[in-house]
Parts: C-alpha cells; structure tokens; sequence
C-alpha cells in the first residue's frame, strides 16, 4: 500500500516523488514478502508449523484455490480503499484535527459495520472472558492511538513518505510473536528486518541531508545577496564622494577665476 499512496499522491497532490523513495518502497516491500514467506513464492515448507494434535489449531492453510484467489481480490480492493482514505487525509491537512478524522472514520465505521451485520445476519458476540475482554479492549486502546498518530504524521509529510512507516508494524507483529507465541524467526524473516529498518533510515537521512542542503543553499543566497548590496551600497557612497570632490573642485575654479578677474581690474 505504500507505493500506490505515494503514487496517487504524486499524480492526485502533485506531491515529489524522488527515486530513492521508491527505491526505498520497492526493497521495503521485497523485507515484507521475505517476513511473512508467502507459500505460492517460497514453497509449503514456509508455511507456520501446526501440530495436527492440537485440536484448537488451525490449518496452514485454508479453503480452495478460487476462494484464495477471491482473498487476494478482496485484500486489492483494501489497497485501495487504504490509498483513499490516506490520500484524503493528507488532502486535509492541518485543517482539521487529528481527532476529527478519527471520529468521522470511527462513526462511519460503526455505522456501515452495524448495516453489514444486519443485512448478513451476523450475530453480536459479547466477551466471554477476562482474557477476551482484555484484548478487545486493547483493540480498541492501541487502535486509536495508531490512527491519530497515523493521522498527524500525515498531516506533517508527503503521503509516499510517510506511509513507508507502515512497513515498520511488521517489524513490531514479528517482535510480538517472538514475545508472546515464542515462534523464533528463520534467517529470512531477520534479512527482510534489517532491509526494512535500513530503508527507513535511509529516508529518514536523506531526508536531514536534503533539507541541510536546501538550507545551505538559501544561505550561500542570502549572503550573496548581502554581498551585492554592500558592493551597491559602496558603489553609490564612491559616487556620491566623487560627486562632493568634483563640486569641491569646481568652486576652487571658480574662486581662482574670480580672483584674477579682481587683480585683472
């Protein structure tokens, strides 16, 4: 999703695109696909191990390969609502509040949810447990605190630049399942973390260098305009000490003129 967004930002907001960004977008993408080791690309070895005496456990894989074609569709059209919805926001800018977008998207969202439910018949499921109450809630704590800071950062950069952060929830997704399911990550899932936080301080510091250049720049103009105005301001005070020496000269003549004019008589 990042490269569509800083592509639609580009043609929709006329906003810069430089190469290394989608160098950066392109090998953040390549770290991704090595993390979450796609079957279709690396085989059904890639694929999480699943004890088949768990009975709680799910299969690796799920459903015919039509209705896995269907899953990639749906996940496309997700790509692009995403690139709306975050081109909107950048669109906005600071002239809404953070806050403001969140509650719109939360009170949109909890109305098309609610008519979806309705019209498919879905029942409400109410937690059961501590356990299931605790994770919702903490659904809906990180949730918030991941949109508006999404949000804010959006109104602060480019949407091809700042939307390269979202690679970075892999990087914390891979942490938390070291954490919490004690899954150690094989040697691909490390090569595509150092490839994805080595993008992201490279446009992170070319950024810096970039904006120190562009500052130099208006410096090194602003003193050769300080320059030029000196030379100016020196030229006119050699004209104006000219113009005094030849008035100074020209009453000297005069006087001189005037004075054998007198011993002449």
């Amino acid at each position: 999703m990042p490269t569509t967004i800083a592509i639609v930002g580009y043609f929709v907001l006329r906003e810069s695109l430089s190469r290394r960004e989608m160098i950066a977008g392109t090998l953040s993408f390549l770290g991704v696909v090595l993390i979450a080791r796609p079957p279709f690309l690396f085989g059904e070895q890639s694929a999480p191990h699943v004890s088949s005496d768990d009975p709680n456990a799910l299969p690796t894989q799920k459903g015919s390969s039509t209705q896995r074609l269907i899953a990639v569709g749906v996940s496309l059209l997700g790509v692009l609502g995403g690139t709306g919805a975050f081109i909107s926001i950048r669109a906005i800018g600071k002239r809404a509040h953070a806050l403001h977008s969140v509650s719109f998207f939360s009170l949109y969202s909890c109305i098309v949810s609610v008519m979806g439910m309705i019209l498919l018949r879905i029942p409400i499921v109410l937690p059961t447990s501590l356990a299931f109450a605790g994770l919702m809630i903490s659904v809906g704590i990180f949730g918030l605190i991941a949109q508006v800071l999404l949000t804010m950062g959006l109104q602060r950069e480019a949407a091809g630049r700042a939307s390269l952060g979202l690679y970075i929830q892999i990087l914390f997704a891979a942490a938390a399942e070291r954490v919490i399911f004690h899954s150690v990550p094989p040697a691909t899932s490390l090569a595509g973390i150092i490839i994805i936080l080595s993008c992201a301080a490279y446009v992170a510091i070319t950024k810096k260098t970039g904006e120190n250049e562009k500052g130099d720049d208006i410096r090194h103009l602003g003193s050769m305009t300080g320059s030029m105005t000196e030379l100016e301001r020196r030229d006119s005070l050699d004209e104006d000490a000219a113009e005094e020496t030849d008035g100074f000269v020209s009453g000297i003549s005069k006087r001189a003129s005037d004075v054998e004019q007198n011993l002449g008589r």
